[in-house]
């Protein structure tokens, strides 16, 4: 049964449990980047990480904070790397199954991350304008290939926030 709400309400849950042997147990990880209040939710039993808007196979990192989503790629990466993540289910596209394939994703995102933040970041260090660092940063390709056109404004939203960290680094 759904419920039209006109203003926010906690969740409804229409099932207790009666004993707590029947919880597993679930770590809600705080992985800021994307929005500075997200949180991935890992269940451990199953070695599974809800990740959000998180390591998708459709987008690249959607940037709140460049620093706080490569701090978060990074944490996760480390919990893939010890065992206790072997799936992942982002928000957005398929789930990441194994190793390998949540790695790439890792991976991709971070390379992504490290490209667009040199480019900005140097180019103002630098003193490059911002039309020449506009048109450098469409050049920049997510995984091998060009940012697909549907997500072009999203592309520039991520080079709007860099130039925003790049210019508070340099006063």
């Amino acid at each position: 049964m759904c419920i039209a709400r006109t203003s926010w309400f906690p969740p409804l849950f229409d099932k207790l449990v009666e004993q707590t042997e029947a919880w597993e147990e679930v770590k809600f990880l705080p992985v800021p980047g994307h929005k500075q209040d997200q949180l991935a939710t890992l269940f451990c039993a199953q070695k599974l990480l809800v990740a959000g808007d998180m390591l998708s196979n459709l987008e690249f990192p959607f940037i709140a904070d460049s620093s706080d989503y490569a701090a978060s790629l990074a944490a996760i990466q480390k919990l893939v790397e010890d065992g206790e993540i072997a799936e992942v289910v982002p928000g957005h596209g398929v789930p990441a199954k194994g190793r390998e394939e949540i790695m790439h994703r890792i991976r991709r995102d971070q390379q992504y991350l490290h490209d667009t933040r040199t480019l900005i970041f140097e180019g103002v260090a630098a003193g490059l304008d911002e039309q020449t660092l506009t048109e450098r940063f469409g050049q920049i390709c997510y995984d091998g290939q060009p940012i697909n056109e549907h997500l072009r404004d999203a592309h520039e939203q991520n080079r709007v926030q860099l130039m925003k960290e790049a210019k508070s680094l340099t006063g």
